[in-house]
């Protein structure tokens, strides 16, 4: 059978990495760049641990540093700009100032943070990659075609289209196209009035964008009046070729790396934290004893070392009548729609789709493979067991918000316990610690949910706050 992870042993004085993504409740491939890269990460055996949080989905920020071990880490947002949410909102989240001197230190340990890769110097290269593949695609000679650099744009931050007004100057330099522009969903000049900024009949349109999300997909194609999930269609009199999102390219990931490398001071650090490396080993010597159930997950161990895991209910079926998942792209879309296609918002919800399989070599990669159906598995039943990290009350969450959750400060007290009822108790594998101790007859059987929540989740958060 195919096995979805190789892992790559590495030692806890490397550095561990933490990918900080935006991610989705409403598109499932938003988060598929920051997993894939994460993957491609780990491979590499350059680091010690690499993780994702997001700020729209699980697992989220707010605790995501709790979940790494190691003895210095390494904050890398999987960004375009140093805009709103590098600047604000990921520090803000993660509870500290990056630019302090001497660095900031979650348990005694250094934190690093880099620089947005949508900044990389040679970040054009990946641009000019992408273009040549748009014109073999057009059959047109590039003098002939406009180049457009699609941007989200924000009037919170200037920056934030500062990054993209950057490639448009160095592919102007280069005077390939007749044209090369910027345009913006959320800040002048708009995509929509394409026709009035771009004379050309023919244009090439590349999404300065992380992942084919929401905006690259649905937001982008309606402003520019072309049909969605398309790559090349007629509009306003034009011949338009749309690219995927830059973020998708896999020739990103060796400049994620630079970055990495580049933020990588030489600290001495205090001491590692081992508490995370304590939940993994707990986890793993609880699959020692295999066949076992976390969640709605089987796992088996097999023969050399090797683990196979499915869906609960599939335990018993063969084989041959299982869908292989056989690459992260594969399992994440797969293990994040429900029986109706839709998207599972919470990996940890009691809806876990049915009829797959996935095998790993050893128990490194099943530990992995739980951390994508399941992100934070171990720390968090580690935590369920044995109480050793702090909880974030409701009031504090609210606290540290300046956007629209501002108005979680003022949540009526029963609409919260009706939303805590109906989302966390009724259909989620965690337990809400920010809200009420732990209920007596999850506390004696642990196995019956994946671990503690410490702090609201985005989905509730969402909820209660639309």
């Amino acid at each position: 059978p195919c096995s979805l992870v190789t892992p790559i042993m590495t030692s806890p004085t490397l550095p561990s990495v933490l990918l900080v993504a935006h991610g989705s409740q409403v598109n499932p491939e938003s988060a598929l760049p920051a997993h894939q890269i994460a993957w491609q990460l780990r491979r590499s055996g350059l680091y010690h641990h690499v993780s994702c949080a997001f700020w729209r989905e699980l697992p989220s920020l707010p605790d995501a540093l709790d979940h790494l071990p190691g003895e210095r880490v390494i904050v890398c947002p999987l960004f375009i700009s140093e805009g709103y949410f590098t600047r604000t909102v990921i520090p803000r989240e993660l509870s500290l100032n990056p630019w302090d001197a001497p660095p900031a230190t979650h348990h005694h340990r250094p934190i690093s943070y880099a620089r947005p890769i949508g900044t990389h110097p040679q970040i054009w290269r990946v641009l000019q990659s992408m273009a040549s593949e748009l014109l073999r695609d057009a059959g047109r000679p590039a003098s002939q075609c406009a180049l457009v650099i699609a941007g989200h744009g924000t009037e919170r931050d200037a920056n934030s289209a500062r990054a993209i007004h950057e490639q448009v100057r160095l592919a102007r330099e280069r005077a390939l196209f007749g044209q090369v522009s910027a345009l913006f969903l959320d800040e002048a000049p708009f995509i929509k009035d394409l026709p009035q900024h771009i004379p050309h009949t023919d244009v090439l349109i590349i999404p300065y964008f992380i992942s084919n999300g929401m905006h690259t997909r649905w937001d982008i194609p309606d402003a520019l009046g072309i049909p969605r999930e398309t790559s090349h269609a007629r509009a306003h009199g034009k011949n338009i070729w749309y690219a995927q999102a830059i973020g998708t390219c896999e020739a990103i990931v060796p400049l994620l790396i630079d970055r990495i490398t580049q933020a990588d001071a030489p600290h001495t650090p205090a001491h590692s934290f081992e508490l995370p490396q304590r939940a993994r080993d707990h986890l793993g010597a609880l699959l020692a004893s295999t066949p076992c159930v976390l969640g709605q997950v089987h796992i088996t161990a097999r023969a050399g070392g090797a683990f196979r895991l499915t869906h609960h209910l599939d335990a018993q079926r063969p084989e041959a009548a299982l869908t292989p998942l056989a690459t992260p792209a594969q399992a994440l879309l797969a293990l994040r729609a429900r029986a109706d296609a839709s998207y599972r918002t919470n990996p940890m919800a009691r809806d876990l789709a049915t009829g797959w399989v996935m095998h790993a070599q050893d128990l490194a990669g099943c530990l992995e493979l739980l951390d994508l159906i399941y992100p934070n598995l171990a720390t968090a039943r580690f935590d369920l067991l044995e109480r050793k990290l702090p909880v974030t009350s409701l009031a504090q969450t609210a606290a540290r918000q300046r956007g629209k959750y501002r108005a979680l400060a003022q949540l009526e007290p029963g609409a919260l316990e009706r939303a805590v009822k109906a989302h966390c108790h009724a259909s989620c594998l965690l337990w809400p610690r920010w809200f009420e101790p732990m209920d007596p007859d999850h506390a004696a059987a642990p196995e019956l949910c994946a671990g503690t929540c410490r702090h609201i989740c985005p989905m509730l958060m969402s909820q209660l706050v639309p």
